[in-house]
């Protein structure tokens, strides 16, 4: 009369068209606090992760908490001690590290074999018997092998009908692997003491995160985001807003109300309050890297969209080099009020250089002869308004000779 218990309970959450779902969990409601709690065990299916198909989205996490009167669930690791570690992925995301190390001493990677004899079939449901035949293994040891790959999240394990379902991540990553199709590098690693690594909005399926240090968008364009407070929410199809650094390419974006799109591949940035440029400085390396030395002049005040690269290359697979591509969509301003000009003297509301929308590309790339940026210059009436472009002077500030 005062609960309901289940050691292994299969769990399917709506909403709309999509749901969060894991095959086997334990359950526990409790009548007294109106509580229903969704933990992970140790062993078996227990470490799948849950399989969230409105993010788009495997959620490495121990244990979801609802406390039923509340619009919210709460996502957290329960290892014990001071802190709680969750990892949510990209259900596109590949690394070729992981899909090495599956192989194992193999010469056919298993994977693969799978995928070649369900098409064979025509189906994606496969029987425990069906498997251990295909690998000419006993039973006990293909169980063992397809939990581990269901708790890889590329299938899903039926206990009691001794079948698999095949996820299409195990598609994807055989495809990713021989370059037939694009993937991505998206994975949310949230770290955090005293509060849980994600809260979930029962109102909107809006997902709160907490303690994620740094997201990377493409490695091969080498673009970063550092959240402000390590907070960002997260939205259908890994959509996601946030406040904070934006590093793409030479450029360093700092702001609010930012928004990437993940099928777009570029981040909105609605309220950049500073954009900082580095150029390069000398000869490169023998390496061939280029030494990165930081324009004094700030950027103020803009408006503008960060294409990562092109929406159907989020891999990086084939080289774009004009990405990324910066667009500024609005006017913007250098101000010179820092109390190391002139002990501050020029105001910024007085003396400053208004510039209209422009565009850099290659901003991996760009060099210091590619700055230019045109606009309108105001002197508090030393002189008239006139126009001019700013660019790169010999000490490394935006400026102009007249």
């Amino acid at each position: 009369p005062d609960k309901e218990l289940s050691k292994k309970a299969e769990i399917a959450m709506f909403y709309e068209e999509d749901s969060i779902y894991h095959p086997g969990l334990k359950l526990n409601y409790t009548v007294e606090n109106h509580e229903l709690t969704l933990s992970k065990e140790r062993e078996g299916s227990g470490r799948s992760p849950f399989f969230d198909s409105y993010h788009k989205v495997d959620m490495h996490v121990d244990e979801i908490k609802w406390p039923m009167a509340e619009d919210w669930m709460e996502l957290a690791n329960t290892t014990g001690g001071a802190e709680s570690s969750a990892l949510f992925e990209s259900e596109t995301y590949y690394d070729e590290y992981r899909y090495d190390r599956l192989a194992g001493t193999s010469d056919t990677h298993p994977l693969w074999k799978i995928r070649n004899y369900a098409k064979q079939l025509g189906m994606d449901e496969l029987t425990v018997e069906q498997v251990a035949r295909l690998f000419r293994a006993d039973i006990s040891e293909t169980k063992v092998f397809l939990i581990n790959l269901s708790n890889s999240g590329f299938m899903t394990y039926n206990y009691d009908k001794e079948v698999v379902n095949i996820k299409s991540r195990l598609h994807h990553y055989v495809l990713s692997r021989s370059k037939k199709t694009d993937y991505d590098i998206l994975q949310f690693e949230s770290t955090i003491e005293g509060l849980p690594n994600a809260r979930l909005n029962l109102l909107n399926w809006d997902m709160d995160m907490n303690g994620v240090g740094r997201v990377f968008l493409s490695d091969s364009q080498n673009v970063v985001i550092f959240p402000y407070e390590q907070e960002l929410t997260l939205k259908k199809n890994r959509d996601f807003s946030f406040d904070g650094k934006v590093i793409g390419g030479r450029l360093d974006f700092f702001g609010t109300d930012f928004y990437f799109s993940f099928d777009d591949f570029k981040i909105q940035l609605n309220k950049i309050d500073s954009l900082r440029l580095k150029v390069p400085d000398g000869e490169p390396d023998d390496r061939g890297r280029q030494k990165l030395r930081a324009v004094k002049t700030v950027l103020r005040d803009l408006t503008g969209e960060l294409l990562v690269d092109r929406p159907d290359n989020k891999s990086g697979l084939v080289e774009h080099s004009r990405y990324p591509v910066f667009n500024s969509t609005d006017d913007s301003y250098v101000y010179y009020n820092k109390r190391s000009i002139q002990d501050g003297v020029y105001e910024k509301d007085k003396f400053y250089m208004h510039l209209t929308p422009f565009r850099i590309d290659s901003l991996e790339h760009f060099t210091k002869e590619g700055l230019e940026f045109q606009g309108n210059f105001v002197s508090a009436g030393i002189f008239p308004d006139f126009e001019e472009t700013l660019t790169l002077q010999p000490d490394f500030s935006l400026g102009f000779v007249r």
